[in-house]
């Protein structure tokens, strides 16, 4: 019945519409620590940040890496050790696919073998290996002990007058970033050695602000970790009810049932229920045809959204009427790509 193809189709948009509220909720924060990590950390050359913590003043030092902590590398593990069984063990790979800038709790185990190393807590891990210097420049925190340390991460340890999560922000973000991406070597993989990391020009406050630093970015990814994951929740919840309420072929009748909904479901095929119709492109090199005020859209658009309220592009009325591009209905027009 049509009123239950409104009921289904208004709780679909609704669940859509929270899943794009944590979304934008997600891309808000991450520009805002982006922003925030540009001020807090001082230029290239500088030593005073432009944001900083009201109680605390003064220039910050500048140290070689190398001067300030010990390193080591991870060894003699890759996926196919791991296991459902054993000690907590993180991957180079862990870094790319799940990252956070403190590890405070791992999911992944394996057994152990001799000569394994194993974290004593406040280890600052970076990849030793990736597809891009971009991705390889970055680095965390791993924060329990007894934690196996795989193969293809360069271990440091920070000494005395470093803060392990302060050390971790400033290698992924801002100058330091860029330095570390920059002595990225290789072509099909890079490579970064502790060589490398040793030679870094460090930039540092008291121990004091460093933890305020620290603080305030783990505040930021527990944030951002609590969307993502209410997004994943609600993301899974609905492609659940899709299965449950939408008719497989061999059924009239779906799992789940809106109330006061009970009859047998009809099968027909589109082509008699609906007017399927190709779009149109004006001319792309006559610039009277474009820049007027009907949208048009292109697949990118279509994909990126479920619904769409106005076009990146818009077209005139004379490109138009000298085109195969169509005014359609609003609220009755369901846009689908031809091409990937």
């Amino acid at each position: 019945p049509i009123e239950e193809q409104r009921k289904i189709g208004g709780y679909f948009k609704s669940v859509d519409n929270l899943i794009t509220l944590h979304q934008r909720k997600l891309d808000d924060l991450k520009k805002l620590k982006s922003g925030l990590l540009q001020k807090m950390f001082p230029k290239a050359g500088e030593t005073v940040p432009d944001v900083r913590f009201p109680e605390f003043t003064g220039d910050w030092e500048q140290r070689k890496l190398g001067e300030m902590a010990s390193f080591a590398k991870g060894n003699g593990y890759t996926k196919a050790d791991l296991s459902t069984e054993g000690k907590p063990i993180i991957l180079y790979g862990r870094l790319y696919t799940d990252y956070e800038t403190v590890f405070s709790s791992i999911d992944t185990r394996s057994g152990q073998k001799p000569g394994s190393l194993l974290s004593k807590g406040g280890e600052v891990v970076v990849p030793a290996s990736g597809e891009t210097a971009d991705e390889i420049a970055r680095a965390s925190v791993v924060m329990p002990d007894g934690i196996i340390l795989g193969g293809d991460l360069n271990v440091i340890t920070p000494n005395q007058a470093i803060n392990p999560v302060f050390l971790a922000i400033e290698l992924s973000s801002g100058n330091l970033h860029k330095v570390l991406a920059s002595k990225a070597q290789g072509k099909s993989v890079v490579h970064l050695h502790n060589s490398d990391l040793q030679t870094l020009d460090v930039v540092f406050p008291s121990l004091d602000e460093q933890s305020q630093i620290g603080l305030c970015f783990e505040e930021f990814d527990a944030l951002i970790t609590l969307h993502q994951r209410k997004s994943v929740t609600i993301k899974k919840l609905k492609s659940g009810l899709l299965r449950k309420m939408i008719l497989t072929v061999e059924s009239t009748l779906t799992d789940v049932f809106l109330p006061l909904f009970t009859i047998d479901w009809e099968q027909r095929k589109l082509g008699e229920l609906a007017e399927i119709v190709s779009g149109g492109t004006p001319a792309t090199s006559n610039p009277e045809y474009w820049d007027g005020t009907i949208n048009w859209y292109t697949p990118a658009e279509i994909s990126e959204a479920r619904y769409v309220y106005g076009s990146q592009k818009k077209i005139t009325e004379v490109g138009l009427n000298n085109s195969s591009a169509k005014i359609l209905p609003k609220d009755r027009t369901i846009l689908f790509t031809s091409r990937a």
